[in-house]
């Protein structure tokens, strides 16, 4: 259902629409043993209910013989998976985990750390084996390495709830991260103003409450692919570095750690100046003068100009947001153009 309304003789205008979708026997692959030899079984198991909304502001006025207007555009998407026949979870990847409460798409599983190890008496005090998930000593302990978070694995009163922990990392420890990590809160506005036949108007749009999860190897591995290390790369714990991006660099280009941690994932919202448009519609007594043409305007835009604002740490090191952090991309391109339209 949607709603539209126009207040003050046009001069303000708002819209606002809601959706709820509903749907049932969703077909997925079904997770099935090794030992079966069926790998990834094909079936209806899952209902699911999706929504989500989209607002819009807009203003429009003249002060003087200015004449200007601005409008604002927010929408948001979630989902719910709502049953699933019994079959949990139905999908146990990492980067995208199925289960019933959860959304469809978009969460996140792994494991949750504590920070580093920042001296010594810190890791002789961590009695916990991680060294499944960790290199180090033989309990996975290191200074500048990660200190993973012993989970609520076992059962000790028979009730089906994990209430103890095992004191041992593996893949029993891991849960979900995040849920809906997807860039659903996405945001547009537009401002614009005109004067004397000169026009200028200016786009913008963006992601809030973005994320970014730097698990891959071509985020957290300097020289991946044969390139040089990314300066981002270089921001690894030392002691005068407790608060590093990465745990403490080795001499190889292997990962002394599981890079599936929640210390990972990165903040990735922005906001963006899509393009600036400058224009001038020639008055109607020059016109006039010029017998074989009726109209004639002129104007210059710009195309990609750039990210205005980012909280992603990459930002700073000069990565755009939007199109991701480790794997190297041309940026997008910042384009000009004049145009001349004539009507005859």
């Amino acid at each position: 259902f949607g709603l539209d309304l126009t207040l003050a003789q046009g001069i303000f205008g708002i819209n606002a629409e809601y959706f709820v979708d509903n749907r049932k026997d969703i077909i997925t692959q079904l997770l099935t043993s090794a030992e079966s030899g069926l790998g990834g079984v094909l079936d209806n198991v899952y209902d699911a209910k999706a929504w989500g909304w989209e607002f819009d502001l807009s203003h429009k006025n003249s002060i003087g013989k200015v004449r200007y207007n601005a409008s604002f555009n927010l929408t948001y998407y979630d989902s719910e998976i709502t049953n699933t026949e019994g079959v949990s979870p139905l999908d146990n990847s990492t980067t995208n985990y199925k289960d019933i409460g959860l959304p469809i798409r978009g969460n996140w599983y792994g494991y949750e750390v504590d920070g580093f190890f920042d001296d010594q008496a810190e890791i002789d005090a961590w009695d916990i084996d991680q060294s499944t998930v960790s290199g180090g000593d033989d309990f996975g302990r290191y200074a500048g390495g990660f200190k993973y978070i012993d989970q609520l694995t076992v059962d000790t009163d028979g009730d089906g709830v994990p209430d103890a922990k095992d004191g041992i990392i593996d893949a029993d420890d891991r849960k979900v991260l995040r849920t809906n990590t997807g860039d659903n809160y996405r945001v547009g506005f537009s401002l614009g103003a005109s004067y004397a036949g000169f026009s200028l108007s200016a786009r913008f749009y963006g992601v809030l409450q973005g994320l970014e999860w730097w698990r891959g190897g071509s985020v957290t591995k300097p020289f991946t692919g044969d390139v040089a290390s990314y300066v981002y790369q270089t921001d690894t714990w030392r002691t005068d570095n407790q608060d590093a991006l990465f745990p403490q660099a080795t001499a190889s280009n292997v990962l002394p750690y599981n890079a599936d941690v929640d210390y990972l994932i990165q903040e990735n919202s922005y906001i963006k100046l899509k393009n600036i448009n400058l224009g001038y519609t020639f008055n109607e007594k020059l016109i006039e003068k010029m017998k074989f043409i009726s109209a004639l305007d002129i104007y210059v835009s710009a195309e990609n100009l750039g990210t205005i604002w980012s909280n992603n740490p990459a930002y700073d090191y000069g990565w755009d947001p939007e199109l991701g952090t480790g794997n190297f991309r041309y940026p997008l391109p910042l384009t000009m153009a004049v145009g001349l339209n004539v009507k005859f």
